[in-house]
């Protein structure tokens, strides 16, 4: 929700009440899923900008269409704040390029990502496949190879499947694809 002016991630009781805000996020915020134990919420997002930030306030704020896009990293909030009753965002890897599509591993353990070096339209065919571990924050890229060695590229779309520690990888021709 934007309303306080800035998007947020807010919880509403299933019994009614008020919405709790759990972000008090200054920049841009993107997508966000819940994790299947519903301890985490994972987001993508970019840190505020500061400059920008003031430009718009002095109203000198003009956009040009894709002359500054900002890449989206991938972020993870608890959903239930820690003693002092606080929630700290913690950024997920170190990864130089935008964040897109992203799913959780189905024990709440991992998440798999799509990553491209910019969010320009054109570079998602430069897009590759990736997870992070979250208690350790490792990120393992995912090599997909074709039978004969070639890589793959028209993974579409990933989705969580019955078993605690795989992903179900949908695409086009996808017989004989392997993780390297």
């Amino acid at each position: 929700s934007n309303r306080d002016g800035k998007k947020n991630l807010y919880r509403l009781p299933l019994e009614g009440g008020e919405a709790e805000k759990l972000t008090d996020w200054k920049g841009t915020l993107g997508s966000y899923r819940l994790s299947p134990d519903a301890k985490w919420i994972a987001f993508t997002g970019a840190e505020e900008d500061k400059e920008e930030e003031k430009a718009r306030k002095e109203k000198r704020d003009l956009k040009i269409i894709d002359e500054k896009n900002r890449n989206l990293c991938l972020w993870l909030l608890p959903v239930e704040p820690d003693a002092s009753g606080a929630r700290a965002p913690k950024k997920l890897g170190d990864i130089a390029s935008h964040i897109g599509e992203f799913r959780w591993s189905p024990d709440s353990r991992r998440i798999a990502f799509e990553h491209r070096p910019t969010p320009e339209f054109n570079d998602g065919a430069k897009a590759d496949l990736s997870e992070v571990e979250l208690e350790s924050g490792t990120v393992k890229v995912l090599n997909l190879f074709w039978a004969d060695g070639t890589p793959a590229q028209d993974i579409l779309v990933m989705v969580p499947v019955p078993e605690p520690t795989s992903m179900l990888l949908l695409g086009t021709g996808l017989a004989g694809l392997a993780a390297r």
